[in-house]
């Protein structure tokens, strides 16, 4: 267990700068839904800061055009601007996803060895008369 937010964790796991314990632990058992979660909600403010900044430079752009030859030269430096960010936080967002696959790839695992786990000792054969022993136990006292 860890005594940090999951969310700056995984955002510091992200950038490599996480504790091994701390990496480790996000990818345990009862860590890997919620750091899932915490990439997940990453990943939506990512698309919406996507969504956000194209929106802010085609005002821009609209504003600059305007002005005419120099809104222009305006636009295209705050366009290299934009599209150095968009480059960086693609980056991120990839890195991002791959997290979430290898979450996903975790989640899976630990479920499909759960269910093994159970459907062995559902097989085992002494479980099965320790659970009809149960039973009876059950009923006798339902009885009396």
């Amino acid at each position: 267990m860890t005594t940090r937010p999951v969310e700056e964790i995984a955002r510091d796991e992200l950038k490599n700068k996480a504790s091994s314990e701390e990496a480790l632990w996000l990818r345990s058992e009862e860590g890997v839904p919620l750091w899932k979660e915490a990439l997940i909600v990453f990943k939506r403010e990512l698309e919406h800061q996507f969504a956000a900044r194209k929106s802010e430079l085609t005002t821009y752009q609209q504003a600059c055009w305007a002005r005419g030859g120099a809104g222009k030269k305006d636009y295209f430096k705050e366009k290299a601007l934009h599209d150095e960010w968009r480059n960086q936080a693609n980056f991120y967002k990839t890195l991002v996803e791959q997290r979430i696959m290898e979450a996903k790839k975790f989640l899976h695992e630990y479920t499909q060895n759960k269910h093994d786990e159970d459907t062995q000792r559902q097989d085992n054969p002494m479980v099965r008369v320790a659970v009809a022993l149960e039973r009876i136990a059950d009923v006798l006292e339902r009885k009396e």
